[in-house]
C-alpha cells in the first residue's frame, strides 16, 4: 500500500481568518509577499522551503481576507480560509495601493 506524503504546515489563525503555509511546497518565489496589499506576509528568518530558501510567515491580524496570496501562488503552497466575517470597525485598509484593471 502506497503511503501518502506528509506536508509540514505553518498555521496562522485568529478569530476570523486562517492562512496555512506548506513549507515543503514553497519554492520561495515571493509572489505572495509582493502582492499582499497589507504586507502581512514576510520572509521567515528560520523556516526553509523546498529549495532551502526562506518561506513566508504571516502576521494574521493584518490580513484583510483578500486571498491574493492563495490565488497568486503557483505551487498551491498557501491556503486561505475565512472563519467568520470580521466586524467593520476591525477591517484594515491596505497599506499599499491596490491597482485595478481598466
Amino acid at each position: 500500500m502506497e503511503q501518502t506524503p506528509n506536508f509540514h504546515a505553518d498555521v496562522y489563525e485568529n478569530e476570523w481568518d486562517r492562512i496555512v503555509v506548506f513549507d515543503q511546497m514553497c519554492k520561495s518565489c515571493g509572489l505572495c509577499i509582493v502582492e499582499c496589499p497589507t504586507d502581512c506576509l514576510f520572509w521567515s528568518e528560520e523556516k526553509l522551503g523546498v529549495y532551502g530558501t526562506p518561506v513566508p510567515e504571516c502576521v494574521i491580524d493584518d490580513c484583510i481576507s483578500c486571498k491574493l496570496c492563495e490565488v497568486i501562488c503557483p505551487d498551491a503552497a498557501i491556503y486561505y480560509e475565512k472563519l467568520k466575517a470580521k466586524p467593520k470597525e476591525l477591517k484594515v485598509k491596505p497599506k499599499k495601493k491596490v491597482e485595478t484593471a481598466v
